[in-house]
């Protein structure tokens, strides 16, 4: 099988110089044909490869089989074949008389995957990983939510490994201007395959790659097995091999954002559930960590160089140099509002308390618990509702959410009187729901948000639940979780009940966050978003949200005092 690679060495490198190698594995093209107008717009565009070769380190850029220059078909996510391709190229950088035997991997997405999954291979040169705004269960983190399908997401990166795989990038490049678009060719083929002989036939064999597109709708629980691969979605996820990577005994650096689909909450499992953990790192960003999306950021460009920070990891690990990570507290984390980094030896915090919020009369959000013996909202379900196409789910785009006052006139909202102080949330918020509904399922959707004095709405974060997944599983969840748990498992499912109250408990996705004072809090639930997730076949359904004595609906939210 022939892997394409490419391998960048530091100028002036001594011929009996030793020096560590950070490999990156990708899906999206090792390297870009560029022409001559596009190689001078690019000239100076940042990349990890061009802060770590200048300071001593070997860079190994990874077609991955079935992509780019490579040959072979793309049988699904980090398959076993191409786990075992990852080590063989680690065998061949400690081979070389510039290697000193020594391996980072690092990556971000589906890269991040694959600096993960390397370490399943136990490879005793591989020392250190990080893992950089990626899944670790890929049905709840990003293609499933809450059991909901993500058709916007398997949609949009189907078509985009289609175009990649097929060499056809009349869906990617469409958008560019003309005279932009005519000096983009597409993967570079390796240097000795000077006719694209090669890259011709390597594009002949993913032709056998897998369809995402038509996978996805096979699929409603956990364990179902589309076909192809003939696996459940668990083979992709991480979380399915922590005893092997745990084994590999690698240091990891968990990097993700608080807008990233629901990676965030991934991140915080998967430094929970690694008896090794290493550090987690979790900023204001967005997929990719371009952006800074805090509602209060002056700037829509993230300051914070996360190369910088993990180039200190790397040296430490690869070099064994004093860059004072090992010094640090090994949770670093941005608090929004209050738009300051803070450092933490455990998650949550330990100062954080949970405080209840209960769905009241006249649609608000109170302390009190209820005290009526039977009350209840109706709310009909507006299929139109949606977040928008700026979203945490709108993958590699800048993440803004606008004023929300006029979607929250479609779902249903309960708001609490103006706070007397600042209150800080952080850690992962939860809702519990006594519904009854004219269907047998649904999408249920709970938002929380922040309502200023002037009536002006702001997202901070969400959580959602397919009804048939209600399910409660917990202490038997195959990772540390926090909060509810749900296992998506058919043998799990439980159908609503027309017309009968059924409880439906479910996260919300993490979050660090001040609510000022005089601001309010929102939780505003909807039975869709049209934007991103498939809706269910069928008639709007009519929910009623109980909030009596006996079905006390209520917002838990963690909560750190001053």
């Amino acid at each position: 099988m022939k892997i394409a690679i490419d391998l960048n060495l530091p100028k002036g490198l001594k011929e009996d110089e030793k020096i560590p190698t950070i490999i990156r594995q990708t899906r999206y093209y090792r390297s870009h044909e560029l022409g001559p107008l596009l190689r001078f717009l690019t000239r100076n565009w940042p990349s990890s490869e061009k802060v770590f070769v200048p300071r001593g380190y070997a860079w190994i850029n990874v077609d991955v089989r079935g992509t780019g220059a490579s040959f072979g078909h793309w049988a699904y996510s980090w398959s076993p074949d191409e786990i075992r391709d990852g080590a063989e190229i680690v065998n061949w950088i400690v081979s070389q008389p510039w290697s000193d035997g020594k391996v980072g991997t690092m990556g971000i997405s589906y890269d991040g995957g694959c600096a993960e999954f390397l370490l399943v291979s136990k490879h005793p040169a591989v020392k250190a990983s990080a893992p950089e705004f990626t899944l670790f269960d890929a049905y709840a983190d990003i293609a499933y939510p809450g059991g909901i399908h993500l058709g916007s997401f398997t949609n949009a990166w189907g078509s985009l490994n289609r175009a990649l795989d097929n060499g056809s990038l009349s869906t990617i490049t469409h958008l560019m201007p003309g005279i932009v678009r005519s000096s983009y060719h597409g993967v570079r083929p390796v240097d000795d395959d000077r006719d694209r002989a090669q890259l011709a036939a390597a594009i002949r064999e993913h032709a056998g790659n897998l369809d995402v597109k038509a996978m996805a709708p096979q699929i409603t629980y956990r364990d179902d097995v589309p076909s192809p691969p003939g696996l459940p979605i668990d083979a992709s996820s991480p979380f399915a091999y922590v005893q092997q990577i745990e084994d590999g005994r690698a240091a990891l650096y968990v990097v993700e954002g608080w807008f990233d689909a629901g990676f965030g909450n991934g991140a915080i499992r998967r430094y929970l559930t690694l008896k090794s953990r290493g550090r987690l790192i979790i900023g204001p960003w967005n997929h990719g960590g371009f952006n800074d999306a805090s509602p209060f950021s002056h700037s829509p460009k993230s300051a914070f160089k996360i190369d910088a920070e993990l180039l200190r990891f790397f040296d430490y690990h690869l070099k064994g140099m004093h860059s004072g990570v090992a010094e640090e507290k090994p949770i670093l984390y941005f608090t929004m509002g209050e738009e300051k980094w803070k450092a933490a030896e455990t998650w949550p915090p330990p100062e954080a308390e949970t405080i209840s919020f209960y769905l009241g009369s006249a649609r608000q959000l109170s302390r009190d618990r209820p005290a009526a013996a039977e009350a209840s909202d109706r709310y009909h379900v507006d299929l139109t509702a949606k977040t928008g196409l700026t979203s945490r789910w709108d993958l590699g785009a800048p993440i803004y959410y606008f004023n929300r006052r006029a979607a929250d006139a479609k779902l249903s909202c309960y708001t609490s009187d103006p706070l007397k102080t600042d209150l800080e949330v952080t850690g992962h918020p939860a809702v519990t729901l006594y519904v009854s509904s004219t269907a047998n399922d649904g999408e249920f959707f709970a938002y929380l948000e922040d309502v200023s004095p002037k009536g002006n709405v702001t997202y901070v974060t969400e959580g959602e639940l397919r009804g048939i997944d209600r399910k409660l599983s917990n202490g038997n969840a195959p990772y540390r979780q926090i909060g509810p748990y749900h296992s998506f498992r058919r043998q799990d499912a439980m159908p609503l009940v027309p017309g009968e109250v059924a409880n439906l408990t479910f996260e919300i996705l993490p979050t660090s966050y001040v609510f000022k004072r005089g601001h309010s809090i929102r939780l505003a639930l909807a039975g869709a978003d049209r934007d991103h997730f498939t809706l269910l076949p069928g008639p709007a359904p009519t929910l009623h949200f109980h909030r009596d004595r006996a079905h006390p609906s209520h917002l838990d939210l963690p909560v750190i005092r001053p």
